[in-house]
């Protein structure tokens, strides 16, 4: 099975639209939609100092931390207590190369090896379980109850699909959205999700307005930005600098899920902006800026999401230079220096959003 880019006619595009109008856009305190779950400060030893955090991962409410600065995971309890660290850097069969990707549920922890094109299982003790090789070099997964579900990076050739389908041995089931052709790629190294947060079906290829399920022939939905809308059934955006003050045009940043609201993060005149959308009403129901009402003048800027939890990571330089006030506040009895781990502020989303 495999679905790619096609002539779509106007009229499927509309009917599966979702409109942010970007020039209406409105304000809206956060506490009408989240509370503050949890301000955690990860604890710092000289054997966790942590370099760059590409993705965190919530298990039995321990943390699963993606360090993509030192290539390891880091494990912490969930008052941020480091308790130990995957670091199997090597080319033997039991360690790694490169992770791009984590993720942790009852059967383990799962990453996945760039370099060496493999899905690396570990136990819960951090011992080695199995290596599966792909066929692919896939730069993000998820993982589903039959199936591991890929993102795949540019391979130049003429089957060149966004994203595949595998069994846990690696054997391709599916492939889905074909790519086009580029004359010259554009790097951009900041970039969208490809799996919508906290959900196991909706997918989007990289700075996309189509989004996609697996169960779905064509397309889910489309984003539609109105004027600024990037037209890519004629244009490929990959080879556009997304960040150049000549582009004319709005992207999406993340797409998070929860029960059957959909919420999309963009960036307009340099504000974050949040769309929210109603998948079984089908109806837009807020766009524009939340207010940070719950922790007063500090920003709000979800980077990850599990369940309710809404997941924002801030270094602690910044915390403590750029919202001194708010760092006293929010870590009243912590002494926390510049130089420490970075702190996690936890939202949950409230039960109104049913």
């Amino acid at each position: 099975m495999a679905l790619f880019y096609s002539c779509r006619s106007q009229d499927d595009i509309n009917a599966r639209a979702i409109s942010v109008d970007y020039k209406n856009s409105k304000q809206i305190q956060l506490s009408e939609y989240f509370t503050l779950a949890k301000v955690c400060p990860l604890e710092t030893t000289p054997e966790n100092l942590i370099g760059h955090i590409k993705k965190i991962e919530i298990y039995n409410t321990d943390f699963y931390i993606l360090d993509e600065a030192n290539n390891c995971v880091f494990h912490h309890d969930s008052s941020g207590r480091f308790i130990n660290q995957l670091n199997k850097i090597g080319r033997g069969s039991q360690e790694y190369m490169r992770i791009t990707d984590l993720k942790v549920n009852d059967n383990g922890i799962f990453i996945l090896d760039y370099s060496q094109q493999s899905i690396i299982q570990y136990d819960h003790n951090l011992q080695f379980i199995r290596k599966t090789h792909l066929d692919f070099f896939a730069s993000e997964f998820l993982l589903q109850q039959e199936n591991i579900f890929f993102y795949s990076e540019r391979a130049n050739n003429k089957q060149d699909y966004c994203f595949y389908s595998t069994d846990y041995q690696g054997n391709i089931v599916s492939s889905y959205v074909q790519r086009r052709g580029l004359k010259h790629e554009c790097y951009n190294f900041q970039s969208s999700n490809v799996f919508c947060f906290n959900s196991d079906s909706l997918f989007s290829p990289r700075n996309s307005n189509y989004i996609y399920s697996q169960s779905h022939p064509d397309f889910a939905y489309k984003l539609d930005f109105k004027d600024k809308t990037f037209p890519e059934d004629k244009l490929n955006i990959e080879e556009y600098d997304l960040y150049s003050p000549q582009f004319p045009f709005i992207v999406r940043e993340h797409l998070y899920q929860y029960n059957n609201h959909l919420f999309i993060s963009y960036f307009y005149n340099k504000k974050r902006r949040f769309a929210h959308y109603d998948m079984d009403s089908k109806q837009s129901l807020f766009n524009g800026e939340f207010i940070n009402d719950v922790i007063p003048q500090f920003r709000f800027f979800p980077q990850w999401q599990k369940n309710a939890y809404w997941i924002d990571c801030i270094d602690s330089y910044t915390l403590l230079n750029a919202f001194t006030d708010i760092a006293k506040k929010i870590l009243p009895t912590q002494q926390l220096q510049d130089t420490d781990n970075p702190v996690l502020v936890i939202y949950k989303i409230k039960d109104i959003i049913k």
